[in-house]
């Protein structure tokens, strides 16, 4: 499954703040992805203080060994 995972970080408090979004467009480019955590801080939705610091897609897989209840 593709994930985009989002950060902001407060210097002062040395904290981050994360955001997981499920199946994000694989077409984003990195500007827009930034531009998008920008805005959700201007607009107070990420805690005050908190900056624009890394966003990463990431592609998880897994193998079921064995599963008890199908």
């Amino acid at each position: 499954m593709l994930t985009l995972n989002v950060r902001w970080y407060n210097d002062t408090e040395k904290r981050s703040r994360s955001l997981i979004l499920r199946e994000p467009k694989p077409e984003l480019s990195a500007a827009e992805v930034e531009a998008a955590m920008d805005s959700l801080a201007a607009l107070k939705l990420v805690a005050t203080g908190f900056v624009t610091d890394r966003a990463a897609y990431v592609d998880r897989t897994s193998e079921v060994l064995f599963s008890v209840r199908s």
